[in-house]
């Protein structure tokens, strides 16, 4: 009797924390008081269970007291419900980015210290990056985790450079800690960052940042092409087209976010 005791509590709480999982899926961020007002629950047992997939890394929480799913949902099964405006929001964009570079363009999140790739735009060519939807880069050698470094709030950058290694992908790969601090501030003035075949000898990239409601980074937006064609020079010359595409975003993702 205890067992089918034990096994029935079990099931129940498997059961609890998929409908907080659900309904967290739908409003993208929710309080805990209206999570038990929701589902008839006692606010004690929808903090334990938040708590808990807070520690595993599927829920995540805010100072205003919400909380929302995290990336590594993205991650498990290459989709996050809540945060469709993030891809949904930006794909347009990409889409006009890319015809007019003729290069590929890509959408990326900060996740776990790495760059975590949401979704992309391939061009007629096809470049073999390693950087399919789902994957991950290390954030000093793409341009994409450079602009994250760049505009992430200081103390979350000293913590995130404590923690990765500066391993060298290339000859060019920065591995100095000084250095790249160095590169960071010249992102944080020109508003863009560079790759220039840091990660592969075979591929130049130029990326810029998003800007939530608050003014923080919340995600990155590329274009990358081959290095033998796509050089600093060309670079340069789409880093305006970049810019707009980036603040046309932020536009677009502050008037979905206001409508959440």
């Amino acid at each position: 009797m205890e067992e089918k005791k034990t096994d029935s509590q079990g099931s129940s709480t498997v059961t609890t924390i998929s409908k907080i999982i659900e309904l967290l899926s739908i409003h993208g961020k929710i309080r805990p008081a209206d999570i038990a007002r929701e589902l008839g629950l006692a606010r004690a047992n929808v903090h334990r269970l938040l708590a808990t997939l807070k520690e595993i890394g599927y829920v995540e929480s805010y100072k205003d007291g919400s909380h929302s799913l995290t990336f590594r949902f993205f991650k498990l099964a290459n989709t996050v419900p809540y945060s469709r405006n993030l891809i949904d929001a930006v794909k347009p964009e990409m889409l006009k980015l890319a015809g007019l570079t003729g290069e590929t363009v890509s959408n990326a999140v900060l996740y776990q210290d790495e760059v975590l790739f949401i979704d992309r735009v391939e061009t007629s060519i096809n470049l073999i990056l390693g950087s399919q939807v789902g994957s991950s880069c290390p954030l000093h050698a793409t341009a994409l985790g450079k602009t994250f470094l760049a505009f992430i709030p200081t103390e979350e950058l000293e913590s995130i450079l404590g923690r990765i290694k500066l391993e060298s992908w290339t000859p060019n790969t920065i591995v100095s800690r000084e250095d790249l601090l160095v590169e960071l501030d010249t992102v944080r003035e020109n508003g863009v960052a560079y790759c220039r075949q840091e990660l592969s000898l075979d591929v130049n990239s130029i990326a810029a940042p998003v800007l939530d409601l608050n003014g923080r980074i919340c995600l990155a937006i590329s274009v990358s092409g081959p290095a033998d064609r796509f050089t600093l020079e060309s670079m340069r010359k789409i880093e305006w087209d970049l810019i707009t595409t980036t603040r046309t975003v932020s536009h677009h993702l502050h008037g979905e976010l206001k409508g959440a």
